[in-house]
């Protein structure tokens, strides 16, 4: 999935500032739906096939969205010029935005509580995972399943095809603002010049980057001297020889120049990076840490699935541990992060120094988490039995700490973003932005360190990130 999502899911994401934000918008749904369905099956291809759009749609979530939610602030003049007289512009263009995505997280947060109460509910409802009899069967095994965790997949439909109505029927399209300005050259230089410079984004290490992916994407006139004097030619041949999927390679392409010029932009990409990475890793790891403190603390075979060898501890059982209500506590404390930015922000901290202590709680709250293992690999029986439900409380304390940094993080880190990418490659280099990130997950997936040790380095890279945006704020 996070592979898939490295390559497939940047190259479909870069169709967004081109071929409208919405369409992706509408491919996430079908994507993550065609995910759902291949659950059920137990041929190995199927799930692949499953894995594959999983990454792409989760590649689109996290990019597309955000993309087209700025374009529309754009669009309504929500951005720019909004600043009070005497006030910093920058802080004038975060305000509406940050509203705006501090609302969208908060959402998420209320939304994702109850589908954690839900899937819980729907699960257990559910009975354990059986073959659907009505259909073949593949090697003399059952082809088709239903049931058990398959179920808390299923109910995701619902949402999905209510969120594809409301895009299809309420939602405008928008486009990258050179892909919509294709044809107003000058206009578009001239608009750049002024709009951008304000926050450092034309620069004249970069400024021959833009002006040759500015006629390479138009096809439509040369540009040459500076950005004040232009001269335009009509060129059909230019102009049928962009293929679409040289027009996406060439985005890409364009989109990585643009963050490694732009030093505001690559420190944007660099904590992004760490810090998503840091989610996913944590996504995977909390159910087995946890269960695995469960089983120290109660060793009894409760939690146990038989195999052909024996019994064996099944990482993900909820037979002690409510994984559900787990999750939906977990979303509280998102919220609560996404109220506190809020608070924030309206009083006047800028988004990039709220960051700056997100990154900051966030490494204490992963040395948190990873304390209770150490100390479980290095003690004895004696004192393991001493810290007993203490394990449970650091830990889960750590992790309450880090949902709250999650939901502090986002539109903080949407806020900074909405403020220094330009609008003509946002998709394109949000979807840059990924790409490290997934190579991190993959890494850690591959190597499948102790749960101590990965909380450990999780820690360092979120110090790290906090130091380079400590350094992008002074």
């Amino acid at each position: 999935g996070y592979g898939s999502g490295m390559i497939l899911g940047s190259l479909v994401g870069g169709f967004a500032d081109y071929h409208g934000r919405k369409k992706l918008c509408l491919i996430y749904c079908l994507s993550y739906t065609l995910s759902v369905l291949m659950k059920h099956c137990r041929h190995f291809y199927a799930l692949m096939f499953g894995r594959l759009c999983g990454g792409i749609a989760t590649s689109l979530l996290f990019s597309v969205f955000e993309s087209w939610l700025i374009g529309a602030h754009r669009e309504r003049r929500l951005l720019g010029n909004t600043a009070a007289k005497g006030e910093d512009s920058t802080k004038g263009e975060e305000k509406w935005l940050a509203k705006s995505l501090s609302v969208e997280m908060y959402g998420s947060s209320l939304v994702a509580i109850g589908s954690g109460i839900v899937a819980n509910i729907v699960v257990e409802n559910s009975g354990s995972m059986r073959p659907i009899d009505a259909f073949a069967t593949y090697d003399g095994k059952p082809l088709f399943f239903r049931g058990g965790y398959i179920t808390a997949f299923d109910a995701c439909i619902v949402p999905l095809v209510l969120s594809a109505t409301i895009m299809t029927v309420f939602w405008d399209e928008n486009y990258g603002e050179r892909a919509s300005n294709a044809n107003k050259g000058d206009h578009f230089i001239s608009k750049r010049g002024s709009k951008y410079s304000n926050v450092g984004l034309v620069k004249k290490h970069s400024s021959k980057v833009l002006e040759d992916e500015f006629e390479y994407h138009t096809g439509n006139g040369h540009v040459r001297g500076d950005n004040n004097s232009t001269d335009f030619h009509s060129s059909s041949k230019t102009s049928q020889s962009a293929k679409p999927k040289e027009r996406v390679h060439g985005a890409l392409l364009n989109a990585a120049i643009t963050v490694w010029n732009t030093p505001n932009i690559l420190n944007c990409c660099i904590i992004g990076s760490l810090f998503e990475s840091a989610m996913y890793i944590f996504i995977f790891l909390w159910t087995p840490a946890l269960t695995s403190i469960e089983n120290e603390l109660n060793p009894n075979p409760v939690n146990a699935i038989v195999d052909g060898a024996g019994l064996e501890d099944d990482p993900h059982s909820d037979e002690n541990l409510p994984f559900g209500w787990i999750f939906s506590s977990f979303m509280v404390c998102c919220m609560l992060g996404t109220i506190a930015f809020s608070h924030l922000s309206n009083a006047g901290v800028t988004a990039s120094r709220c960051l700056v202590g997100v990154l900051a709680l966030s490494s204490l709250s992963f040395l948190a988490m990873a304390a209770p293992h150490s100390s479980v690999s290095i003690g004895n029986d004696a004192n393991f039995v001493s810290m007993n439900s203490a394990a449970y409380t650091i830990q889960y304390a750590g992790m309450l700490f880090f949902e709250f940094c999650i939901g502090a993080y986002y539109p903080a880190m949407g806020t900074v973003k909405g403020t220094i990418v330009p609008e003509d490659q946002r998709a394109a280099i949000y979807n840059v932005f990924r790409f490290p990130m997934n190579g991190l997950v993959l890494v850690s997936l591959v190597w499948n360190l102790p749960y101590g040790l990965s909380f450990f380095i999780l820690a360092m890279l979120m110090m790290v990130a906090s130091i380079v945006g400590l350094r992008a704020t002074t």
